[in-house]
């Protein structure tokens, strides 16, 4: 970025605030002008031209709506000159249908104030502002641009725009002050301060205010105006000129002419050369506006730079657009390369038509040829334009026809894969054909081209021809298309040379498919455990995974469902021991379970005495019939005695000392169920029945305590 002197960051200081809060979007005033259409036409196919007027101020005003994609527009501007041409003067040796001023110049040294490009060659810089010899000079670097090259149309910033307020990422270059030419620039014209910035036209609190457009003052009165603006699709170029200093148009103050651009579509818009350099020139028509009057009625000025649109069948030019963005390529070379003719509309050929000479010869039956000459800069010069379908390594050709093909230090430049080579070949060595020009590596896409031009800086002789007729490039190498699968190849990178991949359904069973992956290809998989399908001869138990798992059953070792230790101890375990369940096992004792256990032994003469029978009166008979004796007792065959009382115990002293398990070893305990009260104890029997029966429990525990005899 170039530095900007102490000079004039002491002339810009006063205005930076105030413009620098405008680009950004702050609320400010606003200066809009009335637009009223007076007329429009549309002379050519893509060029609509119309006639405003404004009020406040009264203005006349004439624009240029160009559709960069309309058929046979193309833009051009002026080369590198040392003399001033009126816009129609111009337009008349450049072919133009339209014509503007440009930039704003100076005449000792004649140069611009910007940069500038014109059929594809740039201005000297000793003519333009980027020399440092005008390092000094109050506009030096301010400038922004609008340009145009094959299939595109671009702008840079203005050096204000870039250095105050938000930091800029549209455009070419957006932070580099004075920038390098986008490659492949074919025309370019400058201006400044910018009037539109990113779709916001710039306001001031006060048109007339110092920090109104501080970068130059001149903006702050009204003027002759002359503007030019892109659209922010890049597809539509505005080139407007505004009539001042007549009765009938006062001209346009700085902010008045952003509101117009603003207002007519520009996303960006440049201030131009303007006051009575301010013309606009149309084919069949002249000026259009007052060009003489803006100049003070001193005539049309001559100017220094100019902007030209070539539209129509009859320019010279291909039909096909030059910088419509949205083109398709003029011409796709295939893998294995191909030819560009100069009949293709990939080639176009620059400079004075007078110049150029075509003739029935070469390759498809025409060819271009020129004179070389001694300049600085070329004046002829052509270019083919390179689109590739495939990256690679190609050899480029030129075809030489003898005749036409002369001088022996012709330069070309090849422009391949971003890097520019230039190659000097001698034309008129060898034979008529294909001759080599070099080999370099392309990138898969366009911007890329060779090109061929006619000046030397040396001595050149009379006659000394140059012929321009088709290139051809080569495939150097393997590539996908040869039909070889090379080792890099693969049926996905190149199915042309390595065949189509393996798939499922093309009928083979392949690579990674399998029964599983791919029935169609390789058939149904037999039934086998783990196919996902529950097949004949699997069950629960000898494949799950297909049919899934078994319901509980007792003995499959799982102890499930409604399974219990009662139910399955296999699965579940034996059951912890219980009272009851004809086992003396666990924590049981004849204590507490005698069920399991037995009765538990005599505790033995240390008991202590034996207890003496409670007194009582022996129970009486009942009354009524009387059934036998009231108490029958069985002696023991085993025993061999009389019992010793009517109620003997079933487990005795006996019992007890032979063991529970003896044979006769209890004795059963009899109780007449006839010497009970027929009605029992609760049916108003009396207390007998309940007397007789304590009196036999009684007996029945004094009869267990005996001890056996020792």
């Amino acid at each position: 970025m170039a530095p900007l002197r102490s000079a004039r960051r002491a002339r810009l200081a006063l205005g930076a605030l105030a413009v620098a809060v405008a680009l950004v979007g702050a609320p400010r005033p606003a200066s809009a002008v009335t637009l009223t259409l007076v007329s429009e036409t549309t002379p050519w196919t893509g060029v609509k031209l119309r006639k405003y007027r404004t009020s406040s101020p009264a203005a006349n005003v004439w624009v240029a709506l160009v559709s960069l994609c309309g058929s046979h527009v193309h833009v051009e501007s002026t080369k590198a000159t040392t003399s001033l041409t009126t816009a129609g003067a111009w337009a008349g040796t450049s072919g133009a249908q339209i014509a503007t001023n440009g930039d704003f110049y100076l005449t000792s040294p004649f140069h611009v104030y910007g940069d500038a490009v014109a059929s594809g060659v740039r201005w000297p810089s000793a003519r333009s502002g980027l020399a440092s010899t005008y390092a000094s000079d109050w506009y030096y670097h301010h400038y922004g641009w609008i340009a145009f090259g094959p299939d595109w149309a671009d702008f840079t910033h203005t050096e204000y725009v870039k250095t105050h307020g938000a930091a800029r990422t549209t455009g070419w270059k957006p932070t580099t002050v004075a920038p390098s030419l986008r490659p492949g620039t074919l025309a370019l014209v400058s201006g400044f301060p910018e009037l539109v910035v990113d779709g916001v036209a710039v306001t001031c609190s006060s048109a007339t205010a110092t920090t109104c457009f501080p970068d130059r003052s001149d903006m702050r009165a009204r003027h002759p105006r002359t503007a030019s603006g892109l659209t922010q699709d890049k597809k539509t170029l505005i080139l407007a000129v505004v009539d001042g200093r007549t009765s009938s148009s006062s001209g346009m103050y700085g902010v008045e002419l952003a509101s117009l651009m603003k207002q007519l579509g520009a996303y960006v818009a440049f201030n131009n050369d303007g006051g009575g350099s301010s013309q606009m020139w149309v084919r069949g028509q002249g000026y259009v506006d007052d060009a003489s009057g803006n100049n003070g009625g001193g005539g049309v000025r001559g100017v220094a730079n100019h902007w030209g649109i070539l539209a129509g069948s009859g320019n010279g030019r291909p039909a096909r657009p030059g910088h419509c963005v949205s083109s398709a390529p003029c011409q796709v070379i295939g893998p294995s390369g191909g030819t560009i003719d100069d009949s293709s509309a990939c080639f176009q050929a620059f400079g004075p038509s007078a110049y150029w000479r075509t003739v029935s010869a070469g390759n498809g039956g025409g060819l271009h040829w020129t004179n070389a000459f001694s300049s600085s800069t070329p004046s002829n010069w052509a270019w083919w334009q390179v689109d590739v379908q495939q990256a690679g390594q190609y050899e480029v050709q030129w075809n030489k026809v003898a005749t036409y093909a002369v001088y022996a230090k012709t330069r070309y430049v090849v422009r391949a894969s971003g890097g520019e080579h230039t190659v000097i070949v001698d034309q008129g060595a060898g034979s008529n054909g294909w001759k080599d020009l070099g080999t370099w590596d392309f990138a898969a896409g366009g911007d890329q081209w060779v090109a061929i031009y006619d000046n030397d800086s040396g001595a050149v002789a009379a006659d000394q021809h140059i012929v321009a007729d088709a290139i051809r490039l080569v495939r150097v190498g393997p590539w996908c298309g040869d039909g070889d699968c090379e080792q890099s190849e693969t049926c996905q990178s190149c199915p042309g040379d390595c065949g189509a991949c393996p798939s499922c359904g093309d009928g083979a069973c392949n690579g990674a498919e399998t029964c599983v992956s791919c029935a169609g290809d390789c058939g149904a998989c037999p039934a086998s455990c783990g196919d996902g399908a529950c097949d004949v001869g699997e069950t629960c138990a000898s494949c799950p995974g297909d049919c899934g798992a078994c319901p509980p059953t007792c003995g499959d070792g799982a102890c499930n469902g409604e399974e219990s230790c009662e139910s399955c101890p296999e699965d579940c375990g034996a059951c912890p021991p219980a009272c009851g369940d004809g086992a003396c096992g666990g924590d049981e004792s004849c204590e507490s379970c005698p069920e399991d256990c037995g009765f538990c032994p005599d505790p033995g003469p240390d008991a202590g005495p034996e207890p003496a029978a409670e007194p009582g009166p022996e129970p009486a008979a009942e009354s009524g019939e009387d059934d036998g004796p009231a108490d029958v007792v069985e002696p023991d065959p085993s025993d061999g005695a009389a019992p010793d009382t009517a109620f003997d115990a079933a487990a005795g002293d006996d019992a007890a000392a032979a063991g529970a398990s003896s044979p006769g070893a209890q004795r059963a305990i009899h109780v007449d169920s006839r010497e009970l009260p027929a009605e029992g104890c609760g049916a108003g029997g009396g207390p007998d029945g309940v007397l007789w029966l304590a009196a036999a429990a009684s007996l029945a525990l004094a009869t267990r305590r005996r001890r056996a005899p020792r």
